[in-house]
């Protein structure tokens, strides 16, 4: 069965965020800045762990999509596997310092899945990332995730 995947095909899961995946899915970072780009936003939250988006090489690509864009960024990145509220309040913080309009998760597993919190606090303002952690009936801000593990 596994003999039949093609890890170059990039899949798109699209649902409140949208999500690449596949061993091309960061070719399609200037595509998307650019769509940002139109749509005003010019200050994004980047959130990924500590290392594979440098060692895959796909931080170049997003710094370069960002550059030719006008999209300002920063960058939280301290995922670490069960991460804490803790840390979602810091990225949160983080990206308000900036007016973060849009989240970028680059990696697997939890840097993919964590902007979703970091959004969800967004949303909320009264709320911390312990009691926010429901989106239901709630606008959410943009959010692009590209697997690099």
């Amino acid at each position: 069965m596994e003999k039949n995947i093609n890890i170059n095909e990039v899949k798109t899961i699209i649902s409140r965020t949208t999500c690449y995946l596949g061993v091309g899915a960061i070719a399609r970072v200037d595509g998307i800045c650019k769509a940002l780009a139109d749509k005003g936003v010019k200050n994004v939250l980047v959130v990924s762990g500590r290392g594979s988006y440098k060692a895959t090489g796909a931080w170049n690509h997003v710094v370069k999509a960002f550059a030719a864009h006008k999209i300002n960024y920063v960058l939280y990145d301290k995922v670490t596997p069960n991460p804490t509220v803790d840390g979602i309040d810091e990225a949160v913080a983080l990206g308000k310092g900036i007016g973060a309009t849009a989240v970028f998760g680059i990696g697997g597993g939890v840097p993919s899945t964590r902007p979703r919190a970091r959004q969800s606090c967004w949303n909320t303002p009264t709320k911390t990332p312990a009691t926010c952690t429901s989106t239901a009936s709630r606008p959410t801000r943009p959010n692009r995730s590209w697997p690099s593990t």
